[in-house]
């Protein structure tokens, strides 16, 4: 993550882009391929979420899941935001 973010603000001396910042975000868009394109990330993201549903299947093998199963699913939940919201703004 550390790298992405200093490849976005142009940390890379033999890259002549510069600071690339949001400009794929406007230039091509969001929409570069279309509706169907941009409904295509869709699918892949519901992907990357599979297994967020493991966090309840453990509450079997739990010794405390009252207290256990809570706080995994917290610790999923913050993993995936921080996760997606970081390569949100790396791209």
């Amino acid at each position: 993550m550390i790298l992405a973010v200093v490849i976005d603000c142009g940390g890379v001396p033999t890259d002549t882009r510069g600071y690339i910042g949001a400009h794929y975000w406007h230039d091509p868009g969001a929409f570069a391929n279309g509706f169907k394109g941009f409904c295509s990330v869709f699918v892949t993201a519901s992907f990357s979420f599979g297994g967020t549903e493991l966090t309840g299947l453990a509450a079997a093998e739990a010794a405390n899941p009252r207290k256990s199963i809570p706080k995994a699913t917290k610790q999923v939940c913050n993993h995936d935001h921080v996760l997606f919201e970081c390569s949100l703004l790396t791209c």
